[in-house]
């Protein structure tokens, strides 16, 4: 025979409301150490239904379970104190993304397009996202350089676009107290790139990518981000038969260290984060996952400038116990296929995991949460 639910009154007057009752009625004997962790966690709920945020944040301390702290961070988020969760708006998939896919064409149109990647669609569209975030009532964003402008015949003539539209960013920002969670530059897309940016055995290649982060960095400081996010996208290879994996480890490593050198000298002090990815897009990634990150960072002596910036929460977790949790993609893939998908979460067990990792991390600022989800028709 089952033995009796000792917190079914309590829940009762929880769910019916009578959240002061639920408070009154606390002293329940033969409660094992589970049970009586529960108990607190309804009654402290009932102080937040009552309004009683501040009590809440003050009783439950550092050494309370994790499930209290759940309701901790409630009371926070409730106060007013959004650093626990920071949420950010994808600039290139909420407006840059077409649904399309490789077996069909683009079934989404924007009435800021008009079939160019002109300097004018780009303000257009520049203009939409501030109203949406607005709406949405977020104040982050995320960008890639070449989301946001266009591409020019020339490196002066790229930048000189990117700067027209930073001024229109800053003065939306300046309007609505929105502000980048990071920025990051491009380096994936154009064919340029087709092997890599920091391990192209090109020099002309590896020259531009410099420069191209060196000007994305200086936009993200002077938007007032808070990090700057490498994904690398290209760097890897297909195989060994036409790669020296220790000549392109060491230029990777020498890319990362200039990018620290000239960060501290312009005085940025955001947040360096790596973006692990395997299989995406190249067959063997330089940084395949948090642990193969983390190994690299060591050997070159990056420990302690960069953190990670991940989704899943086998990975979050990894990047958690080593001190290295800097932000978080919320999204996930698809566990049919061995990369990651940009899929929106909609399993509850993976998002209850994740935010376990969150919570025991103390918070994420200041990263937060970046919604680097795809628009497409089965989610729209």
């Amino acid at each position: 025979m089952a033995s009796p639910d000792l917190l079914f009154n309590l829940w009762n007057l929880f769910y019916l409301g009578a959240y002061q009752a639920a408070i009154n009625n606390i002293d329940i004997p033969g409660l094992d150490v589970g049970a009586a962790a529960e108990r607190d966690a309804i009654v402290f709920c009932s102080y937040i239904a009552l309004g009683s945020y501040q009590l809440v944040i003050s009783e439950i301390d550092s050494s309370a379970a994790t499930s209290l702290q759940v309701v901790k961070l409630l009371a926070l988020y409730l106060t007013g104190d959004k650093d626990w969760m920071r949420f950010s708006v994808a600039f290139w998939h909420t407006f840059c993304g077409t649904s399309a896919d490789p077996f069909g064409a683009p079934t989404m149109t924007w009435p800021w397009e008009d079939g160019t990647n002109s300097l004018a669609v780009a303000k257009r569209r520049m203009r939409a996202h501030f109203e949406f975030m607005e709406k949405l009532g977020v104040n982050k964003w995320c960008f890639h350089d070449r989301d946001i402008a266009p591409d020019g015949k020339t490196l002066e003539e790229t930048n000189s676009n990117l700067d027209e539209i930073v001024q229109l960013a800053k003065q939306l920002q300046g309007e609505t107290n929105i502000k980048p969670l990071w920025g990051t530059a491009q380096l994936f897309m154009h064919p340029r790139y087709v092997h890599g940016a920091a391990t192209s055995p090109e020099v002309k290649v590896y020259a531009y990518a410099a420069a191209q982060v060196k000007k994305a960095l200086e936009v993200t400081h002077y938007l007032g981000g808070e990090n700057y996010v490498f994904w690398g996208g290209r760097e890897g290879y297909q195989t060994l038969l036409n790669t020296d994996m220790k000549r392109e480890l060491d230029h990777l490593a020498n890319f990362l260290q200039a990018v620290v050198d000239y960060k501290k000298k312009i005085g940025f002090n955001g947040t360096l984060l790596i973006e692990p990815k395997p299989q995406e897009p190249t067959k063997h990634q330089y940084d395949w996952d948090v642990a193969t990150t983390f190994a690299f960072l060591q050997k070159y002596g990056l420990t302690g400038e960069f953190k990670i910036n991940v989704d899943c929460h086998h990975e979050l977790e990894t990047a958690r116990i080593n001190g290295l949790l800097g932000n978080i993609d919320a999204n996930t893939g698809d566990p049919q296929v061995g990369w990651d998908t940009d899929q929106f979460m909609t399993d509850i067990a993976e998002a209850t995991l994740v935010m376990s990792s969150v919570v025991k991390n103390g918070g994420l600022a200041p990263g937060g949460f970046n919604f680097d989800a795809k628009l497409s028709v089965p989610f729209v």
